[in-house]
């Protein structure tokens, strides 16, 4: 029987043989991640130095960047995410950076907060949680102990400023990785629709989402 879609889905033509799409600049050809701001501009950052670029998302053009510190920070940075005037960035290594807009070509002071995460959990997604004043941080691999099967999306409060033990979401590798046909789920990117609460999470060698 079918399956009705929810009401927001239809904003989204995915028949279209042809979308829109943007080509960004070489600065950014490995857009590891985007986020929105309150006021709808976009954002995203360079994936191996602090840099944080606002991008017209009709254009595709650079507004503006800003870097992290005096010095920028070099590291895997695999994800960008905004909650108020505060942005963030999270590396593969579980590290996440706190930090202010900056203007164009201002650097600007930053915290780091160490995670128990690592590379051998490889974060590649990050995104704000509204609802639980969380950052979500979903593992391309390991997905902690006693999780073997699964592929895992950890939880760090932004009140508490520490991750929270118990992932938030956890997904069977065998269901999705099957349904897939293009290989193992492993997850490399995470957004929740801010109406829906539906979480979307994208694996980009399992080709799927």
């Amino acid at each position: 029987s079918e399956v009705s879609s929810p009401s927001w889905l239809s904003r989204y033509d995915l028949s279209d043989p042809h979308p829109k799409q943007l080509h960004l600049p070489k600065k950014l050809s490995e857009a590891s991640g985007l986020a929105m701001s309150e006021d709808g501009r976009l954002f995203s950052h360079d994936d191996e130095l602090g840099i944080v670029y606002q991008v017209d998302y009709r254009t595709g053009k650079i507004v503006k960047q800003f870097s992290l510190g005096t010095i920028t920070p070099r590291g895997d940075f695999e994800g960008i995410a905004i909650k108020g005037e505060m942005m963030y960035l999270a590396a593969s290594n579980g590290n996440i950076y706190e930090f202010k807009e900056g203007g164009d070509g201002q650097r600007v002071s930053y915290k780091v907060y160490h995670t128990p995460l690592s590379e051998r959990n490889n974060v590649e997604g990050l995104e704000y949680d509204k609802a639980t004043d969380c950052l979500l941080l979903a593992c391309k691999n390991d997905a902690g102990k006693g999780f073997g099967e699964y592929k895992a999306v950890y939880a760090f409060s932004l009140k508490e400023k520490k991750l929270v033990t118990k992932p938030r979401l956890l997904i069977p590798i065998k269901s999705v990785s099957k349904k897939s046909h293009k290989g193992e789920f492993n997850p490399s990117g995470i957004a929740k629709h801010s109406s829906s609460g539906t979480y979307f999470i994208i694996s980009a060698n399992g080709r799927s989402i």
